[in-house]
C-alpha cells in the first residue's frame, strides 16, 4: 500500500500537539493569494502570509494527513512531493518565497523573502534578494498574451512570477542568451532570456532593486 497521497484527502489523522507558528519570523512577510487548487481545479485565492499558512492549510485537509506520509502539494503548476511534516515548509519557501536568514544576517530572527524558482544562474536569481521592501503591490494579475492572443489574467506575484513564465509562457524552453520579446500589455521591448524575469518585475510589476550600501 502505497504511503502517500494528494494533500485533502483523507487519512490517518493526526494527534499530536499543535505546535505554536514562530510569529516573529514571518511578521514581515507580504500577503499574496492562495493559488492552491480546490475541487474543480478551482485556485482558492484566499489571501494568505506566512504567518498563517498552518492555520490556512488545515481548510485543504493538511491536518487530516498523519505527518510521516508523503502528500503531492496541489499549488498550481507545483505537484512537488513531500512529507506532510514539511509541507507547510514547502508552501512557505517555494510558494510564497520565504527562506530564513542565516545567524550573520539576522535581525530578531526575522525571515526574508527571495524567490527559489530561478535556475543557478539566472541574472534574476542572483539579484532576488536585492528586490526592494517598498515594492508597488504584493501581487498583479498577469497581463501577458496566451497563446491565442488573449490577456493572462493569472494572479502573480514576486514569489511566484518565476514558476508562472515557466509553466505558462514557456519562458525557461528558450536559451539564456535568446533575445526575447516582451508583449506585456504591448511592451515588446527586446531582452536577454536570463534577464526576462528581471525585466517583468522591474517594469510591469514595480519591483526595483536595492542598490549597493
Amino acid at each position: 500500500m502505497s504511503s502517500s497521497c494528494i494533500v485533502g484527502n483523507t487519512a490517518t489523522p493526526n494527534v499530536e500537539p499543535k505546535n505554536k507558528a514562530r510569529v516573529h519570523e514571518h511578521s514581515n512577510c507580504t500577503q499574496q493569494p492562495c493559488l492552491y487548487l480546490g475541487p474543480g481545479g478551482k485556485r482558492c485565492l484566499q489571501p494568505i502570509t506566512c504567518a498563517t499558512v498552518p492555520e490556512h492549510f488545515e481548510s485543504h485537509g493538511i491536518k487530516a494527513i498523519y505527518r510521516a506520509v508523503g502528500v503531492t502539494c496541489q499549488w498550481e503548476g507545483c505537484f512537488d512531493r513531500c512529507s506532510r511534516h514539511n509541507f507547510v515548509r514547502h508552501v512557505r519557501e517555494k510558494h510564497l518565497g520565504h527562506t530564513r536568514r542565516t545567524a550573520c544576517n539576522s535581525e530578531n530572527g526575522r525571515g526574508q523573502h527571495t524567490s527559489l524558482h530561478e535556475e543557478p544562474g539566472d541574472a534574476a536569481s542572483q539579484d532576488e534578494h536585492r528586490v526592494s521592501e517598498h515594492a508597488k503591490s504584493d501581487f498583479v494579475l498577469c497581463q501577458y498574451p496566451n497563446s491565442n492572443g488573449t490577456s493572462c489574467g493569472e494572479v502573480i506575484s514576486h514569489a511566484t512570477i518565476s514558476a508562472h513564465f515557466a509553466s505558462l509562457h514557456g519562458v525557461k524552453a528558450m536559451s539564456r542568451q535568446a533575445v526575447v520579446a516582451c508583449r506585456w500589455g504591448g511592451c515588446e521591448r527586446h531582452v536577454r532570456r536570463h534577464s526576462f524575469l528581471r525585466h517583468i518585475r522591474e517594469a510591469h510589476l514595480g519591483l526595483t532593486r536595492k542598490k549597493a550600501g
